[in-house]
């Protein structure tokens, strides 16, 4: 016999020989991707301070500063605790990769500038037409 509730939801096989996918597996999956696609925020040095700093010195309630910049209020209560006890030094994050990054595009610029002289130089150095009859 077939229940009415098997042919809305079927089951894996080997479940009364039926087939089909389990409603839970559909679910967990779902879940899943949700889960690969949500990427974890990131916030620098610099913002995490000013956040800290708008409660401390600021004089505004934690929930309404999370609420307007979209944070968990938990995030901004554990900022203000390492930043009470570390000080400036308490997010150094990835500020040397930063750096890094800030040189290299320095340097691309830089390459680009040298080519442009470079092809500069080429052009207005080539003798024109009326410079060979001189």
């Amino acid at each position: 016999m077939v229940h009415v509730r098997s042919l809305i939801f079927p089951r894996k096989s080997g479940h009364n020989g039926e087939s089909g996918l389990c409603l839970n597996s559909i679910h967990k999956r779902e879940v899943s991707n949700v889960r690969k696609q949500r990427k974890k925020k990131r916030f620098d040095q610099e913002f995490k301070i000013s956040t800290v700093k708008m409660v401390t010195e600021g004089g505004e309630k934690v929930t309404e500063v999370a609420k307007s910049l979209g944070l968990h209020p938990n995030q901004i209560y554990n900022w203000k605790k390492k930043y009470c006890e570390e000080g400036k030094k308490a997010f150094p994050g990835k500020g040397h990769l930063t750096e890094l990054s800030r040189l290299r595009k320095e340097l691309q610029e830089v390459k680009v500038e040298r080519d442009i002289s470079k092809k500069a130089v080429g052009i207005f150095s080539k003798p024109t037409k009326n410079d060979s009859s001189l």
